[in-house]
């Protein structure tokens, strides 16, 4: 059996497409192992340059994302390819019906330990910064006189906030570009997203930088797959690929996280380009949380608003929660979704996001 993978040329896409196909085959090996025989399928990648490759490569910075998806997205409809892989990040917060979608962020073994998916950002410095200069009272740092690069609003908006970055400059470009850059005296400083970074071998310990502890985007560091609704083959071989492999955390829990995040987004009108950073975890057995635990930024041009379903110790922050079962089932995650909206709804949330418009 054969299956064309459809992705993104990028080196980043290319390695996010791998790590599903890795997965099979190290599935494949379990098998021979116990003289057993795993699906015989035949991966193939077939590289798309996008539209929004091609505004990026002529310098645009503000254009939809879902101009990475589009082109991909037609070819599986053409029935061109059979499985597409994109960044979740780039996915529209409503979703198109007639494809169904899995999440996953892949676990890793690095020097024996398991290291477990990081949606963090990195503030990445020339060499010849010193961060320990900069850094204030509490871990946090002090950017301002700094060239900060980031083609992110989100980002922009963090770094003026809570490191005080006054000169915060548009950067185009995949990572190699970026990173060249600012070995180039371009800029002082730029933010990358450390799993993008580590799918590409690069890592924080190797880097001028610090980690970052603000939200990250919508589906930062997870990686969606894609495939036709009516596609009960693609189906078949998907899900019995991550039922089967523990490296790859293609889960319920990921799908209920990514939907929520989801949810709230689109509600206020927004997408991955828009001003605001969430964070969705399933918290069934994390300390004093029950279900479903959400945080998020919307970020105006001089202020910013913060809901949050639980505090730092997991505890529920809203009476309306008190009524949630030990074990919520998916329409209490709902309800905690719908009642943070409505709270940054009421703080001003719709008009923080058309300061940018």
């Amino acid at each position: 059996m054969k299956l064309l993978v459809g992705t993104r040329s990028s080196k980043l896409a290319i390695a996010q497409t791998n790590i599903f196909l890795n997965g099979y085959k190290n599935i494949c090996n379990w098998y021979a192992e116990e003289g057993q025989k795993f699906i015989d399928v035949d991966f193939e990648i077939k590289k798309f340059v996008t539209q929004g490759d091609k505004y990026s490569k002529e310098g645009k910075v503000r254009f939809d994302k879902i101009n990475f998806v589009s082109d991909i997205e037609k070819a599986l409809l053409a029935k061109e390819i059979d499985i597409a892989v994109h960044s979740a990040k780039d996915m529209p917060a409503k979703l198109d019906p007639r494809f169904e979608v899995i999440h996953f962020a892949e676990n890793e073994y690095i020097d024996n330990k398991l290291i477990i998916n990081s949606n963090q950002d990195l503030y990445i410095f020339k060499d010849k910064i010193d961060i320990s200069k900069i850094a204030k009272i509490g871990e946090s740092y002090d950017l301002s006189g700094l060239r900060v690069g980031t083609s992110s609003l989100r980002r922009k908006m963090q770094a003026k906030f809570f490191y005080g970055a006054d000169n915060v400059l548009d950067i185009r470009g995949n990572v190699d570009t970026r990173m060249q850059k600012l070995f180039d005296n371009q800029f002082d400083c730029i933010i990358l997203a450390e799993q993008g970074l580590r799918r590409l071998g690069i890592y924080k310990n190797d880097l001028n930088c610090f980690v970052s502890s603000n939200l990250p985007a919508m589906g930062q560091g997870i990686v969606c797959l894609q495939y036709r609704a009516e596609d009960e083959k693609a189906r078949k071989i998907i899900s019995t690929i991550f039922d089967n492999n523990n490296l790859l955390n293609g889960n319920i829990n990921a799908f209920i996280e990514m939907a929520e995040a989801q949810q709230f987004v689109s509600a206020l009108g927004a997408d991955c380009n828009s001003a605001i950073a969430i964070q969705v975890d399933d918290a069934t057995d994390w300390g004093n949380c029950r279900g479903l635990m959400l945080k998020a930024e919307i970020y105006g041009k001089d202020s910013f608003i913060r809901v949050a379903s639980h505090d730092e110790n997991g505890d529920i922050l809203k009476k309306e929660y008190a009524t949630m079962k030990e074990f919520p089932h998916a329409g209490e995650h709902e309800v905690i979704t719908n009642i943070l909206i409505e709270e940054a709804i009421e703080k001003g949330a719709l008009d923080l996001l058309n300061e940018h418009n």
